[in-house]
């Protein structure tokens, strides 16, 4: 296979209840009801060559901020840096790394779009990986269905966690990234940036990840460890292969300390065996394109956890059809994976891109 309609594919990927959330709503009414805040993985030195500014913005995205940035300190592009990519259609806070002697006043007058919040120094640029996490505030305006439904949703999602999906955002407005993929995997000549070829070939990865979760998901054994299984420590980016399922393994597996994983594409051979290893093939086998693509590409192969338990979530009404949602997700996973598992959402705008 080497053509996807995204949307056809989207729509498939199974939910942890089985069927699509019986309560509906509209999320992103305005960018108010989307609000991110970065936690970064440390605590600025407040010495050093780069100058921190936590910058909210609102109606932005993170590459036009990085540009504005770099035209107001008269520093060229590459010495903006910052962790990771947040929506436009939202009001975030994000911290933004410049290599340079100025400090905070340069910056001058805020705008619409962004301000600074806060300002410091530290010794080295921001980069991805960097955060430990972010923190969401959503709103759902004008919900549709039964209060009680929704609210057991949110506590199934707090105790068994979600599918940890990467969201729609990865694969641009209607699938785009990924079609440009496969552009790029078939040897047809694509205008882009380094960049930009970075965005296309993680559409690319992150879909048949996506796809191996579904299959999982759909299985029943997405929160559960199969035979030949490589486990993630939670929290972190470490795994290790497991052998026989023994109980300490599926004790861990109860804790949350420990997760099942699924393939994140790329060159070497997989860590997975057994049944797992027979899953992971069977799903992959139409993508034989991406699989080569991402390896001609130079990409290494690794894991991603197959499960996401969102913290301190908690929820409050207000008036009779809007609910306001709190939680803090790990660095790379995304709310819209959560909400999917809670309302079936419509949005006014579309979701340009973000690493949770």
């Amino acid at each position: 296979m080497t053509d996807v309609d995204y949307r056809e594919a989207m729509a498939a990927w199974a939910y942890a209840d089985r069927n699509p959330p019986a309560v509906r709503g509209v999320l992103r009414q305005e960018p108010e009801d989307f609000q991110v805040d970065e936690i970064l993985g440390f605590e600025p030195a407040g010495e050093g060559d780069y100058l921190y500014l936590l910058i909210e913005k609102r109606g932005a995205n993170t590459e036009f901020v990085a540009e504005r940035l770099a035209d107001r300190f008269d520093i060229k592009r590459r010495d903006v840096g910052y962790a990771g990519m947040k929506d436009r259609n939202a009001v975030t806070r994000q911290w933004f790394s410049l290599r340079t002697r100025a400090d905070a006043d340069a910056f001058g007058a805020g705008s619409d779009e962004f301000r600074v919040l806060r300002a410091s120094r530290h010794r080295a640029n921001l980069s991805p990986g960097s955060l430990s996490g972010n923190r969401f505030q959503l709103c759902v305006r004008a919900l549709q269905g039964s209060r009680t439904s929704l609210e057991t949703a949110i506590e199934r999602a707090r105790l068994q966690g979600v599918p940890n999906y990467f969201g729609p955002q990865r694969f641009g407005l209607d699938g785009g990234n990924l079609a440009t993929a496969l552009q790029l995997f078939g040897n047809r000549r694509v205008k882009h940036n380094q960049k930009q070829r970075g965005i296309y070939l993680s559409a690319a990865r992150s879909f048949l990840f996506n796809e191996v979760l579904s299959d999982r998901v759909r299985e029943g054994s997405w929160d559960d460890l199969l035979a030949g299984e490589a486990v993630i420590q939670d929290g972190s980016d470490n795994y290790f292969r497991t052998g026989p399922i023994a109980p300490i393994l599926l004790e861990r597996v109860a804790r949350h300390e420990i997760h099942p994983s699924g393939p994140l594409w790329g060159r070497g051979r997989p860590v997975v065996s057994g049944t797992v290893a027979a899953i992971e093939k069977r799903v992959l086998a139409p993508y034989e394109l991406y699989k080569s693509g991402l390896e001609c590409a130079g990409l290494v192969m690794g894991r991603r956890a197959l499960r996401l338990f969102p913290k301190d979530l908690d929820y409050r009404w207000v008036g009779d059809d809007d609910l306001v949602i709190r939680f803090e997700l790990t660095a790379g996973s995304y709310a819209t994976s959560v909400m999917r598992e809670l309302i079936d959402s419509e949005t006014e705008s579309s979701d340009e891109s973000s690493e949770g």
